[in-house]
């Protein structure tokens, strides 16, 4: 390329950069058409400069004359001209395709696919110019004058212009991508925990490397204690510790929603609830020797709330076990599919293979869990089985539509799709992983989950109902030449893998860090609430003068629903301040949480949706400690920030 092609085009591309500049500078989120025009018509002259800046010869230096400029000649100014430019203008192109991709209607995969290809060509640059530079700074013929201004002049510029212009660019596309899976997953996967007015009404935002994730409002507005969203956890689990629930086992509670069901167990257990029903029977001149289960059952039919009270003489068993119980049938299979076809201990007849123990290995752990007040290892066991039961239902080995039969999917697999499939599945997990937590009887509690799952393998096809008859014989014969399902490596792979120490306390550290505490109200405070005849029984029975006030904070009323832990998929992302915007609350007969905001202005869109992690009208000291210990963060909002200098 002779001097003046050379200098047109590099006063081509100065002028196009600038153009993008200054666009980018005045660029607002309500842009017009117009707007969009112009950006596409700079967008068509870098990409004139780029063409040009790519078509300089690169031939050898001894093949052109001192007056033209190839890119393999003896490094000089213009290679520097040369590397700035194509930088320059490969940043411009990548600033504006982001934002574009920030306005909803330019979100596709052909932007994305754009603006990797040019990372890509400005990766190339750079190790072109580093390329360079090694060779010469590691050739005995160059003086040292020469070394020291390649070192100066040529590298050290590749080095800084990659950490303070290249590297911003590609964490705005980070983000930029992260919010796309976000999105996905709001629209796609997270419709099954969201009420379908919550998505509408929050999105997820990649805010920094710092802070990670952040929930924004995505509607105009709400008002203040206007509820924002209420959502289901993936995955919870009722605490065992008998000081948290004093009648833990000794009342029946959905294992799935955790709704407590009433039972005659149930209610044997109360005698506040005896002692309501009963004064009920005597009330409305009713044949006191009803039981009480359908003395409730009336109140439940008259009231008028949309749930009724779950009244049932005996709750719903598992089919296959006697030890896990549900609320209703939609629970039963919800949790089976999920996770409990991993887990059940089933009944003794149908085990087919013994584990080391002559106890089903849940039942140890259930055992080990309620020695040691310690409810991890149960909420683990579901992630794991949530995990593996996922990569099943993908791989078409748990899937009732998937037109394969088991036979061929099993001949299909392979060690590089179990192992693309179980990342996949984990993720919904690993994202909120912060850090690894150990306990003494971390690799005893691993051993019990993982042959839970294997004993469990033999049984998943037909307990899901996912094969026919003639499927079945077909998987009778494929088994009489391989290994059966528990022992098979690509199958027994997903278990093995899932089911490690190293994984265990990753879930562990989520749990400590992230799972957010679950506490629901009873359906006798639904009830109480709509009905006033029995909210005064009940404040009567309590001796209390106040339902809200007084008889909800009562421990006989407490005790009747189980306290729990969940991992949720937005509340997990929602940061910390000492001064909410929001609060998170269980106000629901189950493991549902609700969000209502909490700040006098109400807020507004693209507002940051802030809860407290601990009790915010704590002093400071206490509150920084609490946060540092089961956080790791310190907390530096404007409530810190002012009590910090008192």
């Amino acid at each position: 390329m002779d001097a003046s092609a050379f200098s047109l085009m590099i006063e081509k591309g100065h002028q196009a950069i600038k153009e993008a500049s200054s666009l980018l500078s005045s660029w607002s989120a309500s842009s017009s058409n117009e707007q969009q025009i112009v950006i596409d018509n700079i967008l068509d002259k870098l990409d004139d400069v780029l063409e040009s800046l790519r078509n300089v010869p690169n031939e050898p230096a001894s093949l052109t004359s001192d007056s033209l400029f190839s890119l393999n000649s003896s490094l000089n100014e213009k290679h520097l001209q040369w590397f700035d430019l194509t930088q320059q203008v490969i940043l411009s192109q990548c600033k504006l395709y982001l934002l574009l991709l920030r306005q909803d209607s330019y979100k596709n995969g052909d932007l994305m696919n754009t603006l990797e290809i040019l990372i890509r060509e400005l990766i190339s640059i750079h190790e072109w110019m580093k390329r360079r530079c090694i060779s010469i700074l590691s050739n005995p013929n160059y003086s040292i004058e020469r070394k020291n201004e390649i070192q100066t002049k040529f590298l050290k510029k590749s080095m800084n212009d990659w950490e303070h212009q290249v590297a911003p660019v590609l964490e705005q596309i980070s983000h930029i991508t992260i919010e796309d899976e976000y999105e996905k997953e709001l629209s796609k996967y997270l419709q099954n925990y969201l009420t379908e007015d919550g998505i509408s009404k929050v999105c997820v935002k990649n805010k920094n490397q710092q802070e990670g994730k952040t929930v924004l409002l995505n509607c105009e507005s709400v008002n203040d204690k206007e509820l924002i969203f209420r959502e289901a956890p993936i995955c919870s689990q009722i605490i065992t510790d008998s000081s948290e629930n004093p009648l833990y086992r000794k009342i029946d509670h959905c294992h799935h929603c955790m709704r407590t069901i009433f039972s005659e167990k149930t209610i044997s257990q109360s005698p506040l609830l005896q002692k309501v029903l009963f004064a009920t029977t005597d009330t409305n001149n009713t044949n006191t020797t009803s039981s009480p289960s359908s003395i409730l059952s009336q109140y439940s039919q008259q009231q008028q709330h949309e749930q009724q009270i779950c009244v049932k003489t005996k709750p719903i068993s598992c089919s296959h076990c006697s030890l896990e119980v549900f609320c209703s049938e939609e629970c039963r299979d919800q949790a089976w599919k999920h996770y409990h076809s991993l887990l059940c201990t089933r009944n003794s007849s149908e085990l087919q293979c013994a584990s080391s123990t002559s106890e089903h290995p849940m039942i140890l752990l259930e055992r080990l869990s309620v020695k040691q007040s310690r409810t991890a290892p149960l909420m683990i066991a579901k992630m794991m089985a949530f995990v593996v039961s996922d990569v099943f239902i993908k791989l078409g080995l748990a899937n009732q539509e998937n037109d394969n039969n088991i036979v061929d999917i099993l001949h299909q697999l392979t060690p590089q799709v179990i192992e693309t499939q179980l990342s996949k599945s984990m993720h919904v997990f690993q994202r909120f992983v912060q850090h690894e937590a150990t306990h003494p009887f971390d690799t005893l509690a691993v051993q019990l989950i993982r042959e839970s799952m294997e004993l469990s393998l033999n049984h998943l096809p037909s307990n899901m109902g996912i094969i026919t008859k003639q499927e079945q014989e077909n998987l009778v014969e494929y088994l009489k030449h391989h290994q059966d399902l528990s022992t098979s490596p690509l199958v027994r792979q997903v278990v093995e893998m899932i089911s490690d120490v190293r994984h265990y306390r990753s879930l562990h550290g989520l749990i400590l860090q992230n799972c957010s505490t679950i506490h629901p109200i009873t359906d006798i405070h639904l009830i109480a609430h709509e009905n006033s005849t029995f909210s005064e029984q009940i404040c009567q029975a309590l001796n209390v003068k106040n339902f809200q006030q007084q008889a909800t904070r009562k421990n006989e009323l407490l005790q009747l629903s189980m306290k729990g832990m969940g991992a949720f998929a937005i509340h997990n992302c929602m940061n910390h301040s000492c001064e909410p915007t929001a609060v998170s609350v269980s106000d629901q007969n189950n493991h549902v949480l609700s969000v209502y905001a909490h700040h006098e202005n109400g807020l507004k869109k693209m507002d940051e949706i802030l809860i407290s992690y601990v009790d915010e009208n704590a002093p400071y000291e206490e509150r920084k400690r609490k946060l540092l210990e089961q956080y790791k963060f310190e907390c530096h909002c404007p409530k810190c920030e002012r009590e910090s200098k008192k």
